[in-house]
């Protein structure tokens, strides 16, 4: 049995803040696993390689200069 893992592009996310310009707005995906294991957290646009199949929930953070955060969440198959 051989396993290959492939690069997954993870969804961009845009983001916008009142004070904050959007270049400076951190922006991160944090991915679990059904175990509710931390298996990869990844900036904003970056890709991942997830070698197991099954259904992960990804987590997107957006944190501003002043320390605010606001998260958004997404399910991420891999067959």
């Amino acid at each position: 049995v051989q396993t290959c893992a492939l690069p997954i592009y993870l969804v961009n996310v845009e983001a916008t803040d009142n004070l904050t310009a959007s270049s400076d707005l951190e922006i991160w995906h944090l991915i679990y696993d059904a175990n509710g294991i931390l298996v990869a957290s990844k900036e904003n646009g970056k890709k991942v390689t997830i070698s197991n199949k099954g259904k992960y929930d990804v987590y997107v953070t957006c944190q501003d200069e002043e320390g605010n955060v606001a998260y958004g969440q997404y399910t991420l198959i891999v067959e």
